[in-house]
This record gives C-alpha cells, structure tokens and sequence, in this order.
C-alpha cells in the first residue's frame, strides 16, 4: 500500500507548483489585508455626517503620469439645484488654466515660485456627458474669460430648483514647472486647484472672479468627494480627506482612495521622498509628511498642539483626519480642507518661523475651511481670523507675555506702516497694488481690529468666535453676518470700530 501510494516525480513537481501558487495567495491577501489596517481612519463624526447630508457628490479618478508632467482624470458630479432661480448653463472653476499665459498666471515674474522663468498649466477638456431624465448624451462646452478658468455647460432646457444633474467631464491636468500650490518640481507634484469644481453661484449670477497674484482663488461650497488616484512606483500622497482604500498593481503602481465629506475643494501632495509619521489624537488621525521623519515628527507636533488649542477655543476639529505635508513651494503654506501644504524651506529655518506658518495654516481648518468666506471680496475674514487664532494660540502655549509680545511684533507694528496704495483692511483682493500691501492691511490691521474688539469684551472674543463656528459651520458667512454676530454675541455695537479699522484709509 505505501508503494501505491507513493507520488511521481511529475506528481511531485506539480504538487510543489500548487503549493507555491496558493502561499502566494496568502501572502498577497495577507499584504492587502496590511494595507487595508495601516489606512484605517476615525469614522466621520455625527456632526460631519450631518453637514454631509444631501450635499453634492463629487467623484474623481485620476492617474499622474510623472513623466510626462501630467494627470488623466475623469470626474462625475451629482449636482442638484438648490436655488430658486433657473439656470441656462452650469459652470465650473478649472483654475490650472489660469497658468497657461503670463498675463493670466497669479505667479508669473515671481522668482521665488518660478525660479527657471515661466512654465505653462492647464487643465485641457476632452469630453463632456450630461445625464439628465435617464438620459446620457455628450455636450458642449465653452469658457467664459479668458484666463479659460470659467467652464460653461449651456443648457439645452433651464436646469430647474431641486433638479440634479450628473455631469462627467474627462481632461488631463498639466503641472507647471513652479515651486507652488498648484506645480511641480523635482519629482514632487502640488495638486492644490487641480481638479475642476462646481462655481459658487451668488447673489443670482455665477462668481467668476480671477485668480490673482494676491491672495487666494475663490472657494465654493461644501461637497463631499471621492478621489481614486493611482500613482507611479514608490510615489506617496497625501491629500485632503481620510484614506479608505489602498491597492497596489503588479507593476508596483498604487492606487488610493481618499473620502472626503463636507468639503470646499481637495488639495495634494504626490512624491517619491515623503516619510510620513502619524498618530491619533481625540480621534482626529493626525499625518505628517517630510522627507525626514524627524521633519514629520516636528510637524506632527505643532499640528496636534495648534489642533488641540483651537478645538478647545472655536469648537472641534470637524474631519476625521487632518495632514501637515512639507513641499517645495515660494510660499509659506497654503491650505485646504483637512490638510496644509507647508512650504519644506521652512525646515532648516528658524523654529518659531516654522511653527507659527503651521500654526497659522492650520487656523484655516476653522476660518475657510469649517466657516466659509468670500475670500475675493473680504480676504480679512479668513486670514486676519487666523492670525488673532494665532495669538491665542501663543497665549494659551507660552503665556500672557508671550502674546503680547507677539501682538505688538506681528500686528500692533503694521499700524505704523505707510501703504501706498488705496486700499483698506476690508478691501476686495483687486484693490492692493502689492503683496506687502496686502499683508500689512489684512494681515496686520484688519487683526488689530480684532485685537481691539478682544479688549474690549475682556479678552472675550474666543466666545464670540466660537459661536460663529456654530452658526456658520459648513456655510458661507458674509462680512454682515460676522458683524451682527459679534454684536448679539457681545452686546456690544462694533460696527464703528470695524468700519474705522476696515474701512479708513489711515495716512501715516
């Protein structure tokens, strides 16, 4: 019986070969399973299910070609009209056009974002489908400025309140050579801007402001996303939203899926050199990406502790996860829903500098990011908010001193500045002459405005602020809305301290 029973040479090899196969098996659902812990994220909370509720459906495929500089993305929206008005056409922002010309791009001429001279961008279109009644047919499209930042989608019938509409646009993304938000550089690419969003409709017309070489472009309103991305071999990403999915190719290419509700656009980071470190705190996810992990560590710091302090200030962070990358950018930082880019500069710099940048940037989770604001036309309500959070930041981690020092350094010294321009503190973006303009009016002045009404309620303007959260959260508060809060909030009259701070012209 044993020798019956004894295999062939050929039973055996394919014995052996069947072995093989189903350990191989195991190991890849083993890797898979790996991968699938490592980006487990913190469940939305109550409050972000909430604010998710009916919005539009935003979903995203996308797949960078390093090489060639560049980025294939197909896009569906479910949109539904929630304005009482019929519209003829339905418009997008495709910002990375306004980088295609000199004349239209907000960077060129700076040589600290364009160090090699001039590189071009754009965002080119290839296909348009609209589904509506059931029905899936191709449409035209046409641009409304000529930057090419304005998409239109003429209608063939209104779209009607309470109506949705699916719309699929297909286009490829090209990258500027240019160390900014939206740019590449050294194998790094900045995807801030890249993707195409629904515009903000307003006041019954389409906002189709520029974007200009001050500040930053216009935001629309809250969406939730879904962004598919597939990447090159050994290429991370970090990004706005938490990670649900991560796969990788036989040739090594990774795709991942990032969830993001309730947010006003999506930023990326997406390099072969970011080490990332991460911890969870509150049940927020906290990631940090620099090309040195003790770099991602410094990061993670003074993000959880800016975190901490402005949850406890304005009320909790609202996302599930929140990303701090260092990137090589001409600027500071720039910020998007649930992550900042930092500029990777700041690193082998002056800590405090360091610090405060991240500390600023991250005040943008709650002022632009939680609370919208028109940024074109009153650019002091996010970044002048996020410098007094800046002050209370330092005040609560370093002390009274501290902040005060601070406050007259940074803030109280922009009162004694000549500005030669016609610009006040709470003037729209098209009316500072230069960037040193720009921050010493709204960046300077127009938070000593906000320092002064801080003394004037007793150091009591962390409440006010808190309840505007509440009010305002996953919407879009005007200058007046701010205003009539602070009043009622207060009981105080500060309409004539802010129109003396926002709207005098002070001569020195």
């Amino acid at each position: 019986m044993m020798n019956r029973l004894r295999k062939r040479p050929w039973q055996l090899l394919l014995a052996m070969i069947s072995t093989a196969l189903v350990l191989a098996t195991v190991i890849c659902l083993i890797r898979v399973v790996v991968i699938a812990r490592r980006t487990d994220a913190p469940k939305a909370t109550a409050v972000l299910q909430q604010a998710a509720q009916g919005l539009d459906q935003i979903v995203i495929d996308a797949e960078l070609d390093a090489q060639n500089r560049c980025m294939k993305v197909s896009q569906t929206m479910t949109l539904t009209s929630r304005v009482a008005q019929s519209r003829d056409e339905v418009v997008f922002r495709t910002w990375p056009n306004a980088f295609q010309k000199p004349d239209t791009s907000p960077v060129a001429g700076d040589e600290s974002i364009c160090p090699d001279g001039f590189s071009a961008g754009s965002l080119v279109v290839s296909s348009v489908s609209l589904e509506r009644n059931g029905q899936v047919h191709s449409i035209s499209h046409r641009y409304l400025d000529e930057a090419k930042t304005v998409l239109s989608l003429p209608l063939d019938t209104p779209w009607q309140p309470e109506e949705t509409l699916q719309v699929t646009l297909q286009y490829t993304v090209y990258f500027p050579h240019i160390q900014y938000r939206f740019g590449w550089w050294e194998d790094t690419f900045m995807a801030g801007h890249a993707f195409a969003t629904p515009a903000l409709w307003q006041d019954g017309a389409y906002r189709t402001d520029a974007w200009l070489p001050i500040g930053d472009p216009l935001s629309g309103e809250c969406a939730n996303y879904q962004l598919h991305l597939t990447v090159p071999k050994g290429y991370a990403c970090a990004g706005t939203g938490s990670m649900t999915g991560l796969t990788q190719s036989d040739d090594g290419r990774m795709q991942y899926t990032l969830e993001a509700p309730a947010v006003r656009e999506m930023g990326l980071v997406i390099s072969p050199i970011l080490r990332k470190e991460a911890r969870i705190v509150d049940g927020v996810l906290l990631q940090a990406y620099a090309p040195k992990v003790t770099d991602a560590n410094r990061l993670l710091k003074v993000a959880e502790d800016a975190l901490s302090c402005f949850s406890a200030a304005y009320g909790p962070y609202p996302y599930g996860t929140f990303t701090v990358c260092a990137a090589p950018m001409g600027v500071s930082g720039a910020e998007y829903p649930g992550m900042v880019m930092m500029a990777d500069s700041l690193l082998s710099g002056d800590a405090k500098t360091l610090e405060y940048a991240v500390v600023h940037e991250t005040a943008h989770q709650w002022w632009y990011a939680l609370v919208g604001s028109d940024s074109s036309t009153y650019p002091w309500m996010d970044e002048a908010l996020c410098e007094f959070s800046l002050l209370e930041y330092v005040g609560a981690t370093y002390g009274k001193v501290a902040r005060e020092e601070l406050r007259q350094s940074r803030v109280e010294s922009s009162m004694r500045v000549t500005v030669a321009g016609q610009a006040t503190p709470g003037a729209p973006l098209d009316y500072f002459e230069t960037n040193t303009d720009y921050m010493v009016l709204v960046y300077g002045r127009a938070t000593s405005m906000l320092c002064a009404m801080d003394d004037w309620t007793g150091g009591k303007l962390h409440d006010a602020l808190r309840q505007y959260t509440q009010n305002y959260a996953f919407a879009i508060a005007t200058r007046e809305d701010f205003t009539r809060l602070v009043n009622e909030t207060t009981g105080l009259d500060m309409e004539p301290l802010m129109i003396d701070y926002l709207d005098t012209y002070l001569i020195n």
